[in-house]
């Protein structure tokens, strides 16, 4: 077993569950992030008591509201963005690894702009 220390974002997906079966008989030290963690404004204080109580040397970074017919803005920002930018700062600031799982949904219909919200949030385009 190796003894990294991996966090898991979106383990309940079917992602995230796939890597974390396979994750399991690899690495001794594995924990997940959940939804729950980043479902108000205050997912800063949230996520980062996690990140810091387990001090993960890897974050696979798969969960995210995958809704590509979403419209909530407040949701999709929460959840996609301001998430992500909690753990790719930690990430940064504790020379931990991060893995981001993107989507095809970031290139849109022409590849020049996202098709929807979900490819708007997570390009910026």
């Amino acid at each position: 077993m190796l003894s990294e220390r991996v966090l898991i974002s979106g383990a309940k997906g079917f992602i995230g569950s796939n890597l974390l079966n396979a994750t399991k008989l690899r690495f001794e030290f594995i924990d997940t992030l959940e939804e729950d963690s980043m479902s108000d404004w205050n997912l800063n204080i949230n996520v980062v008591k996690k990140l810091q109580a387990f001090k993960p040397t890897v974050i696979f970074h798969v969960g995210a509201s995958s809704d590509t017919l979403n419209h909530d803005v407040q949701y999709m920002m929460l959840r996609n963005y301001f998430s992500s930018v909690v753990l790719t700062d930690w990430a940064s600031e504790n020379k931990c690894k991060l893995i981001y799982s993107s989507s095809a949904a970031v290139y849109g219909t022409n590849e020049l702009y996202p098709s929807n919200l979900y490819g708007f949030i997570v390009t910026g385009k």
